[in-house]
């Protein structure tokens, strides 16, 4: 029987509910190479391209995240575009929600290195309202962070880079770990339209005393996520403030507002892959 492991991290922030998943399944037929120049290209032998949905030897259909294309030969430097817009997606069923994306797809795609790399992120923001790009679990300096008190918003057609080295901190001593990155401008607003992504720091050291770094291993990423839709129209639903109960509204401006739809790494739980239709 396959040997899995499930590590999750439950995010707290003013906007939308997430949760992020790294499930490790036992796969003798899957050969992942990580971090060799192009930071993690998977080689998967007896697993067929069907569209972005592939096959684990366990026989389970997945959605896999797209990885964002490592611009930078070096294997220490981890470069990388990304562009906020808007788009029309499909979500895994009859119906598209226009939605706000990095690099044409919800979740954004997912973002890796390894502990002592130097990230740098070419953000352009292609939306109609500012937007900046907040590494939530990580430590960066001030000026990196994409945080309003830090750091000025990005306005539209406006372009920032992000530049920093992954280090240890207090928060995650000196192992790796799955954060995320999300919008924070407007930030309930922004993240429940689809502007966030998982992102894996890897510790060599430590996934190699976890027996980790084996081939043996088929590694994937969870992004599960909730949406409040329009049980009319299919679309997102307004983001209207409660005029007859303001603590209602400053409580969703904080915690979030609880969806009536699931999304697994974009799409539809009872559905095929979601994409962009325009």
């Amino acid at each position: 029987m396959a040997a899995t492991e499930l590590y999750l991290m439950r995010p707290t922030l003013g906007s939308t509910s997430l949760l992020l998943g790294l499930l490790v399944v036992a796969a003798l037929t899957t050969v992942s190479v990580g971090h060799e120049g192009d930071h993690g290209e998977e080689q998967t032998k007896g697993k067929e391209d069907d569209g972005g949905i592939s096959h684990s030897a366990m026989g389970h259909t997945r959605a896999e995240l797209t990885k964002a294309v490592d611009l930078n030969p070096d294997k220490h430097i981890y470069e990388v575009n990304l562009t906020a817009s808007v788009i029309e997606w499909d979500y895994g069923t009859d119906s598209n929600i226009t939605a706000w994306a990095y690099n044409g797809q919800v979740p954004g795609p997912l973002l890796e290195a390894s502990l002592g790399d130097r990230v740098i992120v070419h953000f352009h923001n292609g939306l109609p309202e500012p937007s900046m790009i907040h590494w939530h679990g990580l430590e960066v300096p001030a000026n990196m962070d994409g945080s309003q008190r830090a750091q000025k918003e990005v306005p539209p057609g406006g372009y920032f880079r992000y530049d920093f080295t992954l280090t240890p901190s207090i928060y995650h001593s000196s192992s790796g770990l799955l954060a995320f990155y999300h919008s924070h401008f407007n930030t309930h607003q922004q993240i429940e339209k689809g502007l966030h992504g998982a992102f894996i720091v890897r510790d060599p050291q430590e996934e190699a005393l976890l027996g980790l770094d084996s081939q043996q291993y088929d590694e994937q990423v969870l992004v599960l996520d909730d949406i409040l839709l329009n049980e009319t129209s299919g679309r997102l639903h307004s983001f209207t403030p409660y005029t007859d109960d303001p603590h209602k509204t400053l409580e969703e401006l904080h915690n979030g507002r609880e969806g009536n739809f699931l999304l697994v790494n974009g799409r539809s739980a009872k559905s095929g892959l979601g994409r962009m239709v325009k």
